[in-house]
Formats: structure tokens, sequence, C-alpha cells
């Protein structure tokens, strides 16, 4: 779960309402090790447990003690658009962008960090001055592309150089969006997939390969390279196209 205030109430609440009881699990991006084996214990499946703590210690550890080298000068500048018309987002620091921090990203958004769901209202103008080198975007619609639409269409947005350079990258959303919404164990996923779209000299992963990998371990699926394939693709959509 998302660490936010009033979350031990809410469980609590929600424990007594169906009798049954209910844990909380750390799921930020540092404590997956200890969350994993812990739920590991707790559902009786140790065994499942040491081997999502294990991808993590080899997989995931790495990209971010790597990330740490990359030099302040060569960092990719990343404006996070939410909300339908893209003027919503969240700043450095802030739970629902851990993983642009972990992948060594530099989040433009100069907003006050919101409690809860965040969603900080911002303008164009901002956007005009912080200039992102590139836009990634979330929304509820993603299957409609209602928020990239929103960005790419909207010739108010055309004087950002991300949008006017057509890098305005729909962030994967299959299952579950690969970098936030919820913050659980999808971000895993997204920690490959962005760190190799931001930095693919420091990063030359099969991403391919290493999507078909999570979803066997994480999600009990094993998928073709054509499938891992096709949603890695859902990063990039053409214009006009309806997915």
């Amino acid at each position: 779960m998302e660490a936010m205030p009033g979350a031990v109430e809410h469980a609590e609440r929600l424990a007594a309402r169906l009798n049954t009881p209910v844990l909380l699990v750390d799921l930020d991006m540092h404590r997956y090790k200890p969350a994993f084996a812990f739920l590991g214990e707790a559902l009786q499946r140790p065994q499942q447990g040491k081997a999502l703590a294990d991808f993590v210690a080899t997989r995931l550890e790495p990209i971010e003690e790597r990330a740490r080298s990359i030099p302040a000068d060569k960092r990719v500048r990343v404006y996070y658009a939410e909300g339908p018309d893209g003027l919503s987002t969240n700043p450095a620091g802030s739970s629902h962008t851990q993983l642009l921090d972990f992948v060594g990203a530099v989040n433009v958004a100069q907003v006050a960090n919101l409690p809860d769901e965040g969603m900080s209202s911002v303008s164009l103008e901002q956007l005009y001055l912080w200039q992102p080198d590139l836009i990634l975007v979330w929304t509820p619609a993603a299957d409609r592309l209602t928020t990239w639409k929103a960005i790419t269409e909207n010739p108010l947005w055309q004087p950002v150089n991300a949008v006017k350079q057509g890098r305005v990258l729909q962030i994967p959303w299959l299952p579950f969006s690969w970098l936030d919404r919820p913050p659980g164990s999808n971000r895993i996923l997204g920690a490959f997939w962005l760190a190799r779209t931001l930095y693919p000299e420091v990063f030359p992963f099969d991403l391919t390969s290493l999507t078909q990998e999570y979803f066997h371990l994480f999600y009990h699926r094993d998928i073709s390279a054509a499938d891992a394939q096709y949603l890695l693709d859902l990063a990039r959509p053409r214009a006009g196209a309806e997915q």
C-alpha cells in the first residue's frame, strides 16, 4: 500500500467491516525485499516471497546504483502529466514519482507535494518555463489515449519542446500503470522500461525478455515475446490512432 495519513485507521475499519484481518504492507521501492519476504511468510509461500526478493536484489536495485553515476548535466528532465488535460502532476519526493527519482530522472515540477493523492495543478505557462525533455502521460482512460491526445493535439502545448519534438510517451498501463497508481510492484517493470528509455547506453536491457520474466514471476503468466513487445509499444501511440 501507499504510506499516507490515515492508512492504519482505514485498514482497521476495513478489517472490522469484513471481519477479516487486514495486512498493511509498505511498498516503498526501497523496502520491496522485506515486503515480499513478509508477504511470503504471511501467505505461507516463503519460497515465492524469497524469489521476489531475490529478483529485486539482482534486477532492480542495481538500476538505482547505476543511476547515481549519471552526471547532472546528462540527466533527462521529465514532466509527469496527469489528469484529463495533463495539467496535474507530482513533484520530486512524492511517492507517486518515486520511480523518476529511482532511475535518475530530473522531475521538472516545482510544485507543492500535496498529501494523499497528490495531483498538484500546474499551468501551461509553467510548462513553457520548465521545458522538459520528455513528458510521461498517465490517465485512467489510457486505452483511449485521453491525456496523450489532449497534449499532442492541442496547439497550446506546441511551445513545449518535448511536444514539438514528439517526445510525449504514454506510460504502458497493462495490467496496471508501470509508473504509479497503484504504486505497487508494477513499478519494478516500469523501472526497466523507464531506465532503458531515458538512458539506453547506461541500461542496455533486453526489455522484451525482462517483461516476460516479470510477468512469469509476479503475475504467474507466461507471455510471448510478441505480447511483451505489444505492451512496450503502448508507450508510443501513432498520431490519430485508437488503441
